[in-house]
């Protein structure tokens, strides 16, 4: 079922996802993201539970760093119910950044 160039891809990407989550305890941003957006990537489209949690942390690092993710993260096939919490998290941290934009113009 698996051949072993299949089964390296999958123990890579795990090796991605556990050092991006290690990153993020580290406080290691930039790099943590770096590792969990290349997790999610190189992960088969059969792996949907990995690539949630690997978007989840993702978009956790993102929010931390002061990025607004992408719409298209969140609309991706077969994770939209999954990530629904975060896009909510999203949008108030877009409406946050927004209202201190608008009030230091002023």
């Amino acid at each position: 079922m698996y051949t072993s160039g299949n089964l390296y891809l999958l123990q890579f990407c795990r090796y991605l996802f556990y050092l991006g989550k290690i990153r993020t305890i580290q406080l290691e941003y930039t790099d943590a993201k770096e590792s969990l957006l290349q997790a999610a990537r190189k992960a088969p489209t059969t792996a949907r539970g990995f690539r949630i949690q690997c978007n989840k942390w993702a978009i956790i690092v993102r929010l931390l760093l002061g990025e607004i993710p992408e719409r298209t993260v969140f609309m991706q096939k077969g994770m939209k119910a999954a990530l629904t919490p975060y896009f909510e998290l999203t949008n108030v941290s877009f409406l946050i950044t927004l209202e201190n934009t608008v009030h230091c113009e002023y």
